[in-house]
């Protein structure tokens, strides 16, 4: 607390006087002012440590100036006492905090408690600044590493495509034995998972970069999941699952991004295959309200515990409920999901029971509807 700069702001010289000089004796250095508006100018001249403001003077009263200096981005973060010997009420208070005060001081001010509020006031302040200089340097650090991440993952995706060619090639020679072909397969398959892993790390990062710019167009919903359903035809016939998309009598118009939908979509539907036992059921959706669109995606499968609940939609989250049919899971896929609803001003909400299954609802502003 030595050395500490304190601006006292009062429209009493002797009370300035006073104050100043049992600061000084504890060996702080005492700037002063006799109104709010030269308090302010001297608050942004030398950002002192902390203020004590008075609440009655002319020209400025202290609430005006301590709104004032809470507005300027230089001084906001000032902690400042106010001290009065007028305006003692708890609604008094209560203006004055609700004005940025940290603190409320009742004159005669007593020495002692003065400088005990101060030294309080100080720890305070100056554990905030270290809780926020630690918030902004870890920050920094996380978009540093998510930057690597993304060039790391970009490079690797052109040597492993190359793989993959090259067990294309292996595979049209046949001159293999079983446990040779059994080798190359495990390439592939090893190859595809590592492919599915880079394009999801490339996806969240640009989603959280911002480096990839939203292309809006009006679809038509219905016949946008309808195509979208092809792709999982041959999964779901391996696992006996039928997906089952509901009819619906209008044709419901939504304003969106195709490839981020199409890949909230892709996600929710090949979870809903994966983690469900073979000859269950995927229902999936779309409701019209007055503002909104809802699209749900209820599968039959294992449903999510409370504790993965908690976690589900963070990056690299393995939760408890496991692929049924020896599928691969990266652990990105509903922390992508969540990224790009967000990204589409959209929102996310699901129902899940053990054993009974899960249903994701995703909902969006409607566009319009047509007959």
């Amino acid at each position: 607390m030595l050395n500490s700069t304190i601006l006292i702001i009062d429209d009493e010289q002797s009370y300035l006087d006073i104050i100043t000089n049992t600061l000084k004796s504890k060996n702080h250095r005492v700037l002063q002012a006799l109104n709010g508006r030269m308090g302010c100018k001297v608050a942004e001249r030398f950002l002192p440590d902390i203020i004590i403001m008075d609440w009655e003077m002319p020209e400025m009263n202290g609430i005006e100036a301590i709104k004032y200096l809470k507005q300027q981005p230089a001084t906001q973060e000032i902690p400042i006492i106010m001290a009065t010997g007028v305006m003692t009420a708890v609604k008094h208070l209560e203006t004055a905090l609700e004005a940025g005060a940290i603190d409320y001081i009742r004159k005669p001010i007593d020495p002692i408690e003065l400088y005990a509020r101060i030294n309080a006031t100080l720890k305070l302040s100056r554990s905030y600044k270290e809780i926020k200089d630690q918030k902004i340097s870890l920050e920094d650090l996380n978009r540093e590493k998510d930057g690597m991440i993304g060039i790391v993952a970009h490079d690797l995706r052109a040597p492993l495509n190359r793989i993959m060619g090259l067990t294309e090639i292996l595979k049209m020679s046949n001159t293999f034995e079983k446990e040779q072909a059994n080798y190359i397969e495990m390439i592939e398959k090893m190859c595809h998972s590592g492919i599915s892993l880079i394009r999801d790390l490339l996806v969240i990062n640009n989603v959280e970069y911002e480096s990839q710019k939203l292309n809006l167009k009006e679809i038509a919903l219905y016949d946008f999941i309808a195509d979208l359903l092809k792709n999982y035809e041959s999964h779901a016939q391996q696992k006996q699952i039928k997906i089952h998309l509901e009819k619906i009598d209008i044709s419901i118009f939504l304003e969106t991004d195709e490839s981020f939908l199409g890949r909230i979509l892709d996600n929710l539907i090949s979870n809903a295959l994966k983690f469900s036992h073979r000859g269950k059921n995927v229902y999936i959706s779309i409701k019209n309200t007055d503002t909104k669109v809802q699209i749900a995606i209820k599968d039959e499968g294992q449903g999510i515990s409370p504790e993965d609940q908690q976690k589900m939609f963070k990056k690299f989250q393995k939760l408890s409920a496991r692929p049924t049919g020896g599928e691969e899971s990266t652990g990105l896929g509903l922390a992508i999901v969540k990224s790009l609803v967000d990204k589409l001003n959209g929102n996310i909400q699901f129902i899940s029971n053990l054993g009974e299954g899960t249903e994701f609802i995703i909902e969006f502003d409607r566009v319009f509807a047509k007959g």
